[in-house]
């Protein structure tokens, strides 16, 4: 048994495991096929909570959506119909544990509200959850003036399948970012904050990577022919590729300390964005106004390839939102039978951060409409105008339901046109809670769509769409997977847990003293006090 004090922690953000399994059977992930060989290995199940997109608030905060009040990434201001996304307002688990505590990088890791752990956040995460950040306060600027910007900054959202020349250099950009990534992490860890009993960095380039470029790797996507797709898939294994050298330069280098390297949950083809950011938003404004607001360019194809115009562009929301002419609905008086919680102050905002998503474009219209759906990134967000909830709320307590049961049979009755069979959906009607006092963070209504839609048919409202695709890659793989690496112990499988519990499974671990123990009974612990 290892005599190890120190645990570093090493999230994979993006890393699909079949992926990764995929590259293994290659050669090419040979630090990532020494772990599965010789540490202990688990499984990770993301459970629902996967569908709030807020994974790393989960494991850096300890916290589930219920003990931290936050369903989805965005919050809706009801008394201005205003959406927004609003940073993490979590303290971070560390914070109870009586452990120096080092981070770099880390997603919802808020500095901000810890007295035990230095480090800097927001560096070159795909999705931060935080302002950057750095304790001591003058670390940042050193990074920067040691090592120098994040060389990858235009390509974190990038929309590149339409522009093989884009897709390949958005690859090299990455790949350069995880090496730069692993040189200030080995410093950091190494040299200037060296005395830690707990690291936590994570790998980010895999998210950015696999939602710009998953169409070079599945040949069942239907942007696998178009001329991105051979850069697209050099790019995505070759961060892949990085991030293997960069762990296995972590395990290495810190061999004074365990380390413990997972993804929350695996990744794949993206099933959301056409569909849950425009599609379902102008089927709701059309069913609600009689109005048509998405006007789509005839030359486009159903199956997301756009045409030829797009080949000069990397903003799909340009492209897409050009097209928009939503109008203004009237506005029912404010009524205020019921008064729903207030929405969580941010005295900072002034308009609408997520303008660029067409779903936004809505708001306008969203006050005379019976019921309308949000912004989303991961599935589809459908809010009652609820009367008392809203300001201007138009529907009525005693028509919540049927009106739920009316938006769902819309959505129900579309087609896939470039088929003919009925679009498949999951929907998840929100009717444990009462609905006056909906969270700013929760909806009345989720939609999962169940393959990736480009277009939708209703008999009455008519053609939606086609559009052209954003993200090739999305959040919809299985379950995520981990690695516990105890120097000179013989490792092994150790099963399934909940993807939840890692993070106060790490506290247990820390708080006993010693990185080396039982991360599963740690987890099975956590689980039952969950």
């Amino acid at each position: 048994m290892s005599d190890c004090k120190k645990l570093l922690v090493i999230g994979l953000d993006g890393f699909d495991p079949v992926v990764g399994a995929s590259l293994m059977q290659e050669g090419k992930l040979p630090n990532l096929e020494r772990l599965d060989g010789s540490a202990h290995r688990f499984r990770l199940d993301p459970g629902f909570e996967k569908y709030t997109g807020l994974a790393w608030e989960h494991f850096s905060s300890g916290l589930t959506p219920q003990e931290a009040s936050r369903w989805s990434a965005i919050a809706i201001d009801a008394q201005r119909y205003l959406p927004d996304q609003p940073t993490t307002r979590c303290a971070p688990f560390t914070e109870k544990l009586h452990a120096r505590t080092a981070v770099f990088d880390t997603p919802y890791f808020d500095l901000a509200q810890t007295r035990s752990a230095q480090g800097m956040t927001s560096w070159g995460s795909h999705d931060p959850g935080v302002s950057q950040c750095s304790v001591p306060s003058g670390l940042a600027e050193e990074i920067v003036s040691r090592f120098g910007e994040y060389p990858a900054s235009e390509f974190i959202y990038a929309h590149v399948w339409p522009n093989a020349e884009l897709a390949a250099e958005m690859g090299r950009a990455m790949i350069a970012a995880v090496n730069l990534r692993s040189d200030i992490t080995s410093w950091l860890f190494g040299e200037r904050l060296e005395d830690w009993d707990l690291a936590i960095t994570v790998i980010s380039e895999y998210h950015s990577a696999t939602e710009a470029l998953w169409h070079g790797w599945d040949e069942t996507h239907p942007l696998h022919g178009v001329g991105s797709a051979a850069a697209a898939r050099e790019g995505l294994v070759g961060v892949y590729q990085a991030a293997d050298a960069m762990l296995g330069r972590m395990i290495d280098e810190f061999h004074d300390a365990s380390v413990l390297a997972f993804t929350p949950h695996g990744m794949g083809r993206n099933k959301a964005d056409v569909a849950a950011m425009l599609l379902l938003p102008e089927l709701i404004y059309r069913h609600c106004t009689g109005k048509i607001g998405f006007d789509a360019d005839p030359s486009w194809e159903m199956d997301g390839t756009g045409s030829s115009d797009l080949l000069g562009t990397s903003d799909w929301s340009r492209v897409v939102n050009q097209r928009l002419r939503v109008e203004q609905a009237p506005a029912a008086r404010p009524r205020w039978r019921f008064q729903a919680p207030p929405p969580q102050p941010r005295p900072h905002l002034e308009e609408c951060v997520i303008d660029w998503m067409p779903a936004a474009r809505y708001r306008a219209a969203w006050p005379g409409m019976e019921a309308y759906a949000m912004p989303a990134y991961y599935h589809g967000l459908v809010r009652i105008n609820l009367k008392g909830r809203e300001v201007c709320g138009v529907t009525p307590l005693r028509r919540y339901r049927s009106t739920l049961d009316q938006i769902a049979d819309v959505i129900q009755s579309c087609r896939d046109p470039s088929t003919g069979d009925p679009i498949e959906v999951e929907i998840e009607h929100r009717l444990e809670d009462d609905p006056r006092d909906r969270h700013p963070t929760d909806v009345d209504l989720i939609v999962r769509f169940q393959k990736d839609y480009y277009a939708f048919e209703h008999k009455e409202l008519g053609l939606i769409g086609p559009a052209p695709c954003r993200r090739p890659g999305g959040h919809t793989g299985g379950d995520g997977v981990g690695y516990y690496l105890i120097r000179q112990h013989r490792g092994g499988d150790l099963g399934t847990f909940r993807t939840l519990d890692l993070s106060n499974a790490v506290a247990a671990l820390i708080g006993n003293g010693s990185a080396v123990g039982g991360l599963a009974e740690a987890l099975r612990r956590a689980s039952l006090s969950g």
